[in-house]
């Protein structure tokens, strides 16, 4: 069997040059970020994550070894020791912190102090202490638009009064060559008010879930492809397989078997939304793929039908992890270690490399740029209409 590679080929490694752009990724996750980044030419001096299986897998794909712990135990000058650079050397700091406060004291009903202790608020300290000329973020929508605004309120004011430019918008990576709707707050901010502009599209069409896994070989549910053990299909019960078959291909889903078959396959739940007509994102569940169509946002459960349209377009199981990961972009050289779920959970947390790549190749752009920026975005700029 023959796999096609889908997706950028990694960078070949060269000695260091002089003019090496140097990053450091916090929160780094199974590397997916950091794997758009080395694509474009950048090289890693350290990562930092907390969960022992993400960083097995960014070791042996990224050739790095994170700091695998808790990184508000740290401060800047405790990661740059550790990476090895001196304050104002690094090209890029990368950090994908989660909307959470980190503080193991506080009281749970301390609203204010857990909002201005949040996970990416450190994160912007540490940028602010390390001077590198860009940080990065990546995020869920709701960060700058929407209910999670109030955490973006102090990181933005960290990085305002230090004197960094800031460009933010919700980006779908669909725009950026990755066949998946997925859309996620981005940010980059660049030190003492220099010009820093956002990737444009990099597509003019959108890949489709058939670009990405058409050409891989069809296997049963719990089974693996013997030439790639990331071609694994999660079990599923034989009646879960019956039921799976009879959704229609390429885009069916629960609302659609046929209805002498629904007092025996459907749930509770399902009768409930379908008498109520309260179907919303619902429907999705049990739902086949989309050949002709990107798929939808692959998360860290797109092992279980029961939890969105994680079905295969044709055969009845979920999607594979080498198919999930080609839908997030990652290379068929890309593997992931830990356990199985761990594998899926890995990959759905992940930012798409070929998302990621646009913002690093953008970076690579702006770096002869030394201009102030022509605008100075505001809160008000960037927060809810």
């Amino acid at each position: 069997m023959t796999i096609q590679n889908y997706g950028n080929d990694r960078m070949e490694t060269n000695e260091p040059a002089e003019d090496e752009l140097l990053y450091a990724d916090l929160f780094s996750g199974c590397g997916g970020m950091s794997l758009g980044f080395e694509q474009a030419g950048f090289r890693c001096v350290g990562a930092v994550d907390q969960n022992d299986d993400a960083a097995e897998t960014y070791r042996n794909n990224i050739g790095t070894d994170p700091i695998v712990d808790d990184i508000t135990k740290y401060t800047a000058d405790d990661l740059l020791n550790e990476f090895d650079v001196a304050r104002g050397d690094l090209d890029v700091l990368i950090s994908c912190a989660p909307c959470q406060g980190f503080s193991q004291h506080r009281n749970k009903h301390d609203t204010e102090h857990d909002e201005r202790n949040t996970l990416v608020s450190f994160s912007a300290e540490l940028a602010v202490a390390m001077e590198p000329e860009f940080f990065v973020m990546e995020n869920v929508p709701e960060l700058i638009q929407g209910a999670k605004e109030r955490y973006w309120n102090r990181t933005y004011e960290i990085l305002k009064k230090n004197n960094y430019a800031i460009a933010s918008d919700v980006l779908n990576a669909a725009d950026y060559g990755v066949p998946q709707r997925r859309r996620r707050a981005i940010i980059i901010a660049r030190k003492e008010g220099r010009k820093v502009e956002l990737p444009p599209p990099t597509v003019d069409e959108h890949r489709t879930v058939e670009d990405a896994i058409g050409d891989l070989p069809p296997i049963e549910a719990g089974e693996t492809h013997p030439a790639d053990p990331m071609h694994r299909a999660p079990n599923h019960t034989r009646r879960i397989v019956e039921m799976l078959d009879l959704i229609p291909d390429d885009g069916g889903s629960w609302m659609d078997i046929p209805e002498n078959h629904q007092e025996e396959y459907w749930l509770d739940s399902m009768k409930k939304r379908a008498e109520n007509g309260d179907l919303k994102s619902f429907c999705d569940t049990y739902g086949r793929m989309h050949w002709d169509r990107p798929a939808g946002t692959i998360t860290r459960k797109s092992s279980t039908p029961s939890c969105g349209r994680y079905v295969h377009p044709e055969q009845n199981r979920n999607v594979t992890v080498r198919e999930a990961a080609r839908l997030q972009s990652f290379p068929d050289d890309w593997e992931f270690e830990g356990s199985f779920i761990s594998w899926y959970e890995q990959n759905g947390n992940a930012v798409p490399p070929k998302l990621a790549n646009a913002i690093a190749e953008q970076i690579t752009r702006l770096i002869p740029i030394t201009e102030k920026g022509t605008q100075q975005m505001t809160f008000d700029a960037i927060g809810p209409s």
